[in-house]
């Protein structure tokens, strides 16, 4: 049996020897080199040590037969061997290394029987199952073009523009499943991209809201700092008498405060309008009798009660207006106090902690000089620095809080706080 194969490496070949020696132990593979060099090995280790492997050309032929004994052959030869030159007298075996004739393009494997095996001793046939493996190791290796045919450089151009053709339509094939894949794989990163910025949209609104209400928070923090507290509670202060100033709660006030002295005051027109009704109807009545004397003294009386009541009721009304003008004067006098007193406390804990600077005395008493202080009443022997520094002597620890100032007072500082205020 003999096949034609490709052009074989030597790297090749030597998989076919380790195949041929994994079907058959008992072997050994003997050949040359081109240039006559031989080499042999009777195992798979001595094979591996020569110097084959490579994707070079260098092995012209071998053999693979029994180590010792005569017996079946593989065979390998660079060429092929014409038929048309082969005697057909003579064995095939015997003329496979003779006849062989350059081939660009193949190379032969062999599987022989020696010829007249039956009188030689001992000879050493494969077994069956050692045939058929060899055969399948071999067929691996076969060409398309079959031996023995004259129009075997025709059969072989039909074949590559065969193979051409194919990988033609394989690469058509493949370049367009490439493409359908390449447009479905766009699509999938088309969705992903437009999810991506969605979620990114997303995260951005629920940062810039977090942002928000941290700066809330932040600002919140850093309001409540005493000077900060201080205005947020001198506003509510001034919210609520603005409240209480509105002018609903304040004509409710007034009408309650003047509801009295209009009453007077309308009595008063009565008693005085009897009066003169009572004088007016004596007039008429000519006798001088004592029913006349009796009407002009309930007349006078009357008239005297009704300009007492009037009086009573415009001096009520005047009273209350001057009131209600010193308290509104006095409420404006408070915010001014007010915004005053702010001022000062913010400017001595600037100078304190950030300048570190001591707040002069003298400019200190003169920005509390009058501070919520009532001009109905006179302190001409007390003064507020003198008041301040003797809190702070009997003052065992200080602190400015967002509630304000915090004192706390020892024993001792309680009793120099309580003979001073003496």
């Amino acid at each position: 049996m003999i096949i034609r194969t490709r052009k074989i490496s030597d790297k090749r070949l030597l998989s076919l020897c380790e195949k041929l020696f994994e079907i058959y132990p008992e072997g050994k593979v003997s050949g040359q080199y081109f240039g006559g060099v031989q080499f042999s090995a009777e195992n798979l280790e001595e094979f591996e040590k020569l110097a084959v492997g490579s994707n070079e050309y260098l092995i012209e032929k071998f053999v693979f037969s029994h180590r010792i004994k005569r017996s079946d052959e593989v065979r390998f030869g660079r060429g092929v061997m014409p038929m048309s030159n082969v005697a057909r007298d003579q064995p095939l075996a015997n003329q496979f290394y003779r006849l062989r004739e350059p081939d660009p393009y193949f190379d032969e494997l062999a599987f022989f029987e020696i010829p007249n095996r039956q009188g030689i001793a001992d000879y050493v046939s494969f077994s069956d199952q050692n045939k058929l493996e060899i055969a399948r190791a071999l067929s691996r290796l076969s060409a398309p073009v079959k031996l023995g045919n004259d129009k075997s450089s025709d059969t072989l151009t039909a074949r590559l523009d065969q193979n051409i053709d194919d990988l033609s339509a394989l690469s058509s094939k493949f370049l367009g499943r490439m493409a359908e894949a390449r447009a479905q794989d766009e699509d999938a990163f088309k969705k992903r991209l437009e999810k991506l910025e969605e979620e990114f949209e997303q995260r951005n609104t629920q940062l810039v809201d977090e942002r928000a209400s941290l700066e809330a928070l932040r600002k919140e923090i850093n309001d409540r700092e005493p000077q900060h507290e201080r205005r947020r509670l001198r506003e509510d202060l001034t919210s609520q008498l603005r409240d209480f100033l509105s002018p609903k709660e304040e004509g409710r006030a007034k009408w309650n405060v003047r509801s009295p002295y209009y009453l007077q005051a309308f009595v008063g027109c009565i008693l005085f309008f009897l009066s003169a009704a009572l004088t007016a109807q004596a007039s008429f009545d000519n006798l001088v009798s004592e029913a006349l004397w009796v009407s002009a003294i309930k007349s006078a009386l009357l008239g005297a009660a009704g300009v007492a009541f009037a009086w009573a009721g415009l001096s009520g009304l005047k009273k209350s207006v001057s009131r209600e003008d010193e308290f509104r004067r006095e409420i404006q006098r408070y915010g001014y106090d007010m915004d005053r007193a702010s001022w000062v406390v913010e400017t001595i804990l600037q100078m304190s902690s950030l300048e570190a600077q001591q707040i002069p005395d003298v400019w200190l008493q003169a920005v509390c000089e009058g501070l919520f202080a009532s001009p109905e009443v006179q302190h001409t022997d007390e003064r507020s620095l003198d008041a301040l520094a003797a809190l702070l002597d009997a003052t065992a620890k200080a602190r400015v809080g967002t509630n304000g100032f915090e004192f706390e007072l020892d024993k001792r500082g309680l009793r120099t706080a309580t003979k001073q205020a003496h």
